[in-house]
This record gives structure tokens, C-alpha cells and sequence, in this order.
């Protein structure tokens, strides 16, 4: 997402600026120093795979090593565990392309996803919002809501029926 759109994903309301922290997944470093979001975030944590040398820093950046899977991605449930034990962080935000919001899905570890559904068709070279409908297939329940021509769906996932690969394993 922020290679192809290179957004600046703060918010921008009534003419005020609010910067906010921002955690980049870059498994392999490949994020160039010119992208818009080393400037208009808050700050950024940058997650990284353990077995690539130290970063050259990027302003406003702190980086993260962690482990990847045998497909050289980072292990999302390590991820989260430390982004949510190490950095403190209760809630988080994702805006991610299709591979990683598919992963992540698949994987139980969305509580609630917002879909924005504009009326406007993409064509060449958008990419899929996810990349495999099982998604779907977990409980949840959806809620609608209208924003002027748009409409947001807000899917639930119920949990209480879901294990986690930690709780398979234990």
C-alpha cells in the first residue's frame, strides 16, 4: 500500500493535521526514504525480518526485528503478541493490500473489519482487496452503514468458536 499509493495516513479534519503513529510491516527493507508517511506520521515502527542486517534508519523511524516464516513473511501472531505486549499497544488500525489483509483474516487475528465500498470501478492495475474468499467463511455478523454514495460494512468476527495456533499447539 505505501509503495503503489504512497499515502500520508494522518487525519486531516476541518483544516487540522493530526499525525499519528504509524507500524509499517517491510519484511525485506525495500521502503524508500522519499515515501510520504516518514514525514506525516507521528512516528514509525518498521517490522522487519531478523535475518537481514541492520536498516540504514529512516527519519522518524524505529525498527523492529522479528522472525519470519519459511516464506520469508513475518510471523503475524508474533507481531501482533509484540505489538501488543512490547509496544502497548490496545488497538490497532490496519490498512493493508490483499495479501495481508487475507493473511491476517485466515489466520483469526481481525476482530472487526470496516469495508468501504465506493461506486467506482477499478480496472488495470488495481490489485484485489483479498485473495481468498475462505475469508469469509469464519462467524460473523455484518452491520451497514451509508456515508453520502458510499457504503461501509462492518463485519464482527465471533471468536468464541475460533482457536488460536498458540492454543492448537498447547
Amino acid at each position: 500500500t505505501l509503495m503503489i499509493d504512497n499515502p500520508q495516513l494522518n487525519s486531516r479534519l476541518n483544516e487540522t493535521i493530526e499525525k499519528k503513529i504509524i507500524l509499517i510491516i517491510d519484511s525485506a527493507l525495500t521502503l524508500p526514504a522519499h515515501l510520504n508517511i516518514f514525514d506525516s506520521a507521528k512516528h514509525c515502527h518498521i517490522f522487519y525480518n531478523k535475518t537481514l542486517n541492520a536498516p540504514k534508519k529512516n527519519r522518524n523511524c524505529t525498527y523492529h526485528a522479528l522472525a519470519a516464516n519459511y516464506d520469508k513473511k513475518l510471523n503475524l501472531e508474533q507481531l501482533m503478541h509484540y505489538i501488543g505486549q512490547d509496544l502497548g499497544f490496545h488497538d490497532v488500525w490496519v490498512e493493508a493490500g490483499g495479501q495481508l489483509f487475507t493473511a491476517l483474516h485466515l489466520q483469526n487475528l481481525v476482530q472487526k473489519t470496516y469495508l468501504y465500498i465506493v461506486p467506482t470501478l477499478l480496472n488495470e492495475p488495481a490489485t484485489s482487496g483479498f485473495c481468498d474468499s475462505k475469508l469469509f467463511d469464519s462467524p460473523h455478523t455484518i452491520t451497514w452503514q451509508a456515508a453520502n454514495d458510499n457504503m461501509i460494512a462492518c463485519l464482527e468476527w465471533d471468536k468464541s468458536s475460533i482457536q488460536t495456533n498458540t492454543e492448537l499447539n498447547n
